[in-house]
C-alpha cells in the first residue's frame, strides 16, 4: 500500500521518473492520497501511471495540474476537433450531439466526466476505443 496522507503542504505528488507500479499484494496495489494541500495535484502523466498499473484508490483526494498542450480540451461537441485520443473536461453529449460523437471514436483516455443526456444515440459503439476515464476535483492551474 501506498499511503500519503495528512501533509498539508504538499501540493504536488512529483514523481516524474515513475513509470509503473508493481501489483504486490494479491495482485492489486492500493494508493491513498487523503487529507494534504487542498490544491494537492497529479499530472495526466502521473494519472495514466496509476491507472496503466491498474491500482486501487483508498481516496483520491486531488485535482488535476495543468493538462498537456497536445491534449484535446471539451467545450461543446461541435469544437471538440476530430481525431483526440486524450481528453480533459466535462464531456457532455446531449440532444443534437449526435452528429459529432464521431469526433470521440479514437479517444482512449477522458480525464473528466461524460454525460449522455437526451439523444436518440442507439449505442455507444463510438466509445468503442475508451479505455479509462479519470475523474477528479478539477483542474488546478
Amino acid at each position: 500500500m501506498i499511503d500519503i496522507r495528512d501533509n498539508p503542504e504538499m501540493t504536488r505528488f512529483g514523481i516524474s521518473n515513475l513509470k509503473a507500479f508493481p501489483n504486490i499484494w494479491a495482485g492489486f496495489l492500493f494508493v491513498n492520497l487523503e487529507n494534504n494541500h487542498p490544491k494537492f495535484c497529479l499530472t495526466t502523466e502521473e494519472m495514466m501511471v496509476f491507472l496503466e498499473s491498474k491500482v486501487i484508490f483508498v481516496n483520491l483526494h486531488a485535482k488535476f495540474c495543468e493538462v498537456s498542450e497536445d491534449m484535446c480540451r471539451f467545450s461543446t461537441m461541435r469544437e471538440l476537433p476530430n481525431n483526440c485520443d486524450q481528453v480533459s473536461g466535462t464531456v457532455i453529449i446531449g440532444s443534437g450531439d449526435e452528429k459529432y460523437v464521431h469526433k470521440l471514436s479514437r479517444m482512449t483516455t477522458l480525464f473528466g466526466t461524460l454525460t449522455i443526456r437526451n439523444t436518440i444515440l442507439k449505442d455507444l459503439n463510438f466509445l468503442s476505443s475508451l479505455i479509462y476515464i479519470a475523474s477528479l476535483d478539477g483542474i488546478y492551474h
